[in-house]
């Protein structure tokens, strides 16, 4: 998982459809994953 969120970051460092690509993907999986976190610490 950190090597994904590592490659989207550096993915938005690079040119501006590829960055606006890999924030909507970080964006979603952001969502998606914060539920997950919340009920596995609960």
């Amino acid at each position: 998982m950190e090597s994904l969120f590592a490659s989207l970051t550096a993915a938005v460092s690079g040119s501006p459809p590829v960055a606006l690509g890999a924030a909507f993907v970080w964006g979603v999986l952001s969502i998606l994953l914060s539920p997950a976190t919340w009920r596995a610490s609960r």
